[in-house]
């Protein structure tokens, strides 16, 4: 590791602002003027300005590594304390996401089968020879068949969480990359009322993805494609994905970078400069070279750069090893590095002129680590977080949201709460203080406090606290 990449032990104050130096200043200077105007800190806005960035490159940019694949696209979950709905990531997304949703809406007012007869005779106006009477000019009809075609698969966002929802996006996505964000309601809440196999389903999927491997469908070939996610979520959601007892995704999280938001934004609308407009083109102008079904460029490493891939591989698994818990991947951040050194090497080729434009130089593969070294002290951090939740973290698990019918170890502090302040209660009863309280959970609950003596059943059938336990604070004190 060279010094330039700072220790995962540093302040994270400190990884920020290095990770601020490493991208390019259209970039740091609209996320400096979106945190100063909404009242964010930098690392969400930095983290959400790099997904965008990488989502508007799909797979024009591919690595190889043997049995891996990589390509830019990442996970990314942005998670606040409460439920939020104030949308920013798509406010700076606008200049891709806004062209998307036109071409949606041509798709839904025009109809598949219009587009597609469009489609099939521009192709047919293609074979007439130049010049000839009737023909169109060929500039013209590029632009047509590239606007059709786009009207007509147009599916690069899909608002749903499932894996069915976003293979079925991914059959209608004219260059096979989805992106999954938020929709009508919390993504993480909707996927976990959706059941367990749903939730397994799309960690297998965007492992799959991660990976380049191919894709489950219909079809008996697997699909080639890149699904990724976007995701605003808060603590109590996230915590029963990831962290419950019987969480679906404890042994097959896939590779998904956590980010904490610390306060809500203040949604104003960002004055008309050049910096907001050298980012709304840089990422239009990524978009239409996505659109346009540019030529794959492949990367590779130059033997410098390979060797502080190596080097920051050995560095990541003894950062993680026994640290937090298993949750963070030991290929997890070293993947997010060659991703992110494919896209600096991308946004310099917007610039400048690379001799070997196919290599990764060895200076952008050490900025490449030191973003990654930055997003693994912010996942670190959040997941900290998420393990020692505070007192106001985990209100809407007792109060008006229910009880978490997975986090049985809540559901045994609060029912000796409930008993200890109302006095006897049936089991129904007990039920209906807690709302919705499914009747398995408050049995196995009640199972386990009944056989550590911490309740006693009276012959009515009637619960309360054990003698032994009634003078003892059920809350810890």
């Amino acid at each position: 590791m060279t010094r330039n990449i700072l220790s995962l032990e540093r302040p994270i104050t400190e990884h920020r602002e290095c990770a601020l130096r490493q991208v390019p200043s259209v970039v740091s200077d609209y996320v400096q003027l979106a945190a100063s105007r909404w009242g964010l800190g930098v690392a969400p806005l930095l983290a959400a300005a790099l997904h965008h960035l990488c989502s508007v490159q799909a797979h024009r940019h591919r690595l190889r590594e043997t049995h891996i694949g990589h390509s830019c696209p990442f996970n990314l979950i942005v998670c606040t304390q409460r439920p939020s709905q104030d949308r920013w990531f798509e406010y700076m997304g606008e200049a891709w996401m806004g062209v998307v949703r036109h071409n949606m809406r041509q798709h839904q007012a025009k109809g598949r089968e219009r587009l597609e007869a469009e489609y099939r005779k521009l192709e047919q106006m293609r074979l007439l020879p130049v010049g000839m009477v009737g023909s169109p000019v060929p500039d013209q009809l590029d632009r047509q068949l590239f606007e059709v075609a786009n009207q007509y698969k147009p599916c690069l966002v899909e608002r749903r969480s499932g894996a069915a929802a976003a293979l079925k996006a991914l059959e209608n996505c004219n260059d096979l990359c989805v992106l999954l964000t938020n929709g009508g309601m919390d993504p993480v809440e909707e996927l976990l009322n959706s059941g367990r196999k749903v939730c397994l389903d799309l960690a297998s999927l965007l492992n799959l993805s991660w990976s380049d491997i191919g894709l489950p469908g219909k079809s008996p070939v697997p699909t080639r494609g890149i699904v990724h996610l976007y995701w605003c979520t808060y603590a109590s959601a996230l915590r029963r994905l990831l962290l419950g007892l019987r969480s679906p995704w404890a042994c097959n999280q896939p590779p998904i970078l956590l980010v904490r938001q610390h306060d809500p934004a203040c949604l104003n609308e960002l004055p008309v400069e050049d910096k907001t407009k050298a980012w709304d083109e840089l990422l239009l102008k990524g978009l239409i070279q996505r659109l346009a079904l540019s030529e794959v460029r492949a990367w590779s490493l130059s033997p410098e750069a390979s060797q502080m891939m190596v080097d920051f591989r050995k560095q990541s698994l003894q950062d993680w090893n026994g640290a937090v818990d298993p949750l963070a991947l030991p290929d997890f951040f070293p993947s997010l590095a060659l991703r992110m050194a494919m896209l600096l090497s991308a946004l310099e080729l917007n610039t400048e002129s690379l001799n070997d434009a196919s290599l990764v130089s060895v200076s952008v593969m050490e900025r490449a680590c030191c973003l990654a070294q930055w997003m693994a002290s912010e996942h670190r951090d959040c997941l900290r977080w998420l393990k020692n939740p505070h007192a106001g973290d985990v209100d809407d698990l007792l109060h008006d949201r229910g009880i978490d019918t997975i986090d049985l170890e809540t559901l045994k502090r609060a029912i000796p709460e409930k008993l200890q302040v109302n006095g006897p209660l049936s089991p129904r009863d007990l039920s209906r203080s807690f709302h919705r309280l499914p009747r398995k959970a408050r049995d196995l609950a009640l199972a386990r406090l009944l056989k550590d003596g911490v309740i006693e059943e009276l012959p009515d059938g009637r619960l309360r606290i054990a003698p032994t336990a009634a003078n003892v604070s059920v809350s810890g004190g």
